[in-house]
């Protein structure tokens, strides 16, 4: 198994994570990837108390540190790519998209509730109000379809009407 070793971050040039063991390096690299203490240590089969000793040293906290300020660093660069990501998807035709970006939008603002039982939420409504307007559109054109496919004498006084939802 390839356990990782931390490269990814220019902390690692820097000379207090050069004089890291790789034990210590690698269980830097596996707690910011996001494992547990209680998963690195069966990882790298040492004792939790290793593990916790490790992150909790105040040697390795300013790399830590440093670790994530990079990570805040990247993700606030990718917000523009996030926003225009969102703004996609609500502009598509697609509803389910749709519904999603409001949704993400909403709990990102802090502005969405669990729903609780036999109450309606936003997101139901919405959902309601852009399948009857699918529908209504569907309607209009089996209905303008049927209706031009009748047999009209007189075709110079049909006029189409486009009502497609913007």
């Amino acid at each position: 198994m390839s356990l990782p070793i931390c490269t990814d971050f220019d902390v690692v040039t820097q000379a207090p994570f050069k004089r890291l063991r790789m034990k210590h390096r690698r269980i830097i690299a596996l707690h910011v990837s996001g494992k547990s203490n209680p998963v690195i240590a069966r990882m790298l089969d040492v004792a939790p108390s290793t593990v916790s000793q490790t992150l909790n040293n105040p040697a390795v906290t300013p790399i830590l540190t440093s670790i994530y300020e990079q990570y805040d660093r990247e993700l606030k660069a990718l917000y523009p790519l996030a926003i225009d990501s969102m703004r996609e998807a609500m502009e598509s035709d697609d509803y389910t998209a749709k519904l999603r970006a409001a949704d993400l939008y909403f709990k990102t603002q802090g502005k969405y509730n669990e729903k609780q039982e036999n109450e309606r939420t936003a997101e139901n409504i919405v959902e309601l109000i852009l399948s009857d307007a699918g529908n209504t559109v569907k309607r209009i054109r089996y209905t303008e379809r049927k209706f031009l496919s009748a047999n009209v004498q007189n075709s110079d006084n049909i006029e189409t009407i486009d009502v497609t939802p913007t």
